[in-house]
């Protein structure tokens, strides 16, 4: 949509394109083979990923998820549905994941302060560039507060500091999480239901006050 460098906007393609790199990449395992042997090796074992389809054994454990959000016209049929039928694998790479919020918890801290990422990988996770600008800075500041990584979003705060985190939703679900590096403290909140972003109260008054 527009030039590199010259404005920020996010998109859901990336983690297509991300998946696809992944599979072509590699001869002898694909984009879920690699995914859940990451899983597998931290520990997370209420963390599930399978394209297209979950097994029962995984959606009976799903909770009841509504949607609520009313930013796009065209979904409006779904509407105070519970729609924890609809399985999330079709997304895939970009929001196709199943956890709990003590996984997702367990997963932030080895992120940040474990060994799944080389060194040199953790730096490019955690390249910056300015919101809305899309020009790279090194971190973010008072006169650029907001920034977005490989995933990853920063932002500094004149009462909490530098603080990482990400807010992910899918249709009926949201997700997100505060890690604060200088204390370690993490912060991970779940709904069941996705509302407008005019409704959103995760940043602006459910975090501030936690």
């Amino acid at each position: 949509d527009t030039t590199p460098g010259t404005k920020w906007r996010y998109c859901n393609t990336g983690y297509i394109l991300a998946q696809m790199i992944v599979d072509k990449a590699s001869s002898s395992k694909d984009y879920k083979t690699y995914l859940n042997g990451i899983i597998n090796a931290e520990g997370l074992t209420d963390t599930f990923y399978q394209p297209y389809f979950y097994p029962s054994s995984v959606t009976r454990r799903l909770v009841s998820g509504y949607f609520v959000n009313t930013d796009d016209a065209g979904l409006s049929k779904l509407l105070g549905q519970d729609i924890s039928g609809f399985s999330l694998g079709w997304t895939q790479a970009a929001g196709g994941m199943v956890a709990t919020p003590e996984d997702f918890t367990k997963w932030t801290r080895a992120l940040f302060e474990g060994n799944v990422l080389p060194q040199k990988q953790l730096q490019e996770l955690e390249s910056l560039v300015a919101i809305p600008s899309g020009q790279p800075i090194s971190k973010t500041s008072s006169s650029q507060p907001q920034a977005f990584g490989l995933g990853i979003f920063q932002f500094t705060d004149p009462t909490f500091g530098t603080i990482w985190g990400y807010e992910g939703s899918t249709i009926g679900y949201r997700a997100t999480y505060l890690y604060f590096p200088k204390s370690g403290m993490i912060i991970c909140a779940f709904t069941n239901s996705q509302t407008s972003a005019a409704n959103n109260m995760f940043i602006k008054q459910l975090f501030p006050t936690l």
